[in-house]
């Protein structure tokens, strides 16, 4: 490339004194070179990295592949048969449901609900013991016990 901006500029200098549609032909057969250089040098460029990628999957391609285990394909039948091998070998975990993995969102919890007429203390001992807690408690003006 170097070359030929000398050799341009040489040119350049030794037709000074033509006329001008021969500066123009000059001028336009310059830009023609400089062009046609640009693409082949484009064209070298795309060459060079489709070579690289060419020689990168052969490289691959040859490597040997390390065994690390062996696999099993397992059937319907072979799962089956591990989950009674499993059920039988823990059977305090055999029924269980399994918990989710994901975590529960810290949102507010759900109001509990207010107890009804049937989960009310009926005995006359229970209303003695809530009544005692109460009072121990020092909550005799806030609440109290209701018998029905």
């Amino acid at each position: 490339m170097q070359g030929i901006t000398l050799l341009s500029k040489k040119l350049e200098h030794d037709i000074g004194d033509l006329d001008s549609p021969v500066k123009r032909r000059f001028a336009k057969f310059r830009n023609a070179v400089e062009k046609s250089l640009a693409d082949c040098s484009l064209l070298r460029a795309d060459n060079k990295h489709l070579f690289d990628q060419n020689n990168e999957k052969k490289t691959r391609a040859s490597t040997r592949s390390t065994v690390i285990g062996r696999a099993k394909i397992m059937t319907y039948d072979d799962l089956a048969a591990a989950r009674k091998k499993r059920g039988a070998a823990e059977p305090g975990t055999a029924g269980r449901i399994r918990k989710s993995a994901k975590r529960q969102k810290n949102g507010p919890s759900p109001p509990k609900t207010p107890k009804t007429s049937s989960d009310a203390p009926s005995n006359p001992k229970e209303i003695d013991k809530d009544m005692s807690g109460i009072e121990s408690r020092g909550l005799e003006s806030y609440c109290s016990v209701l018998q029905f």
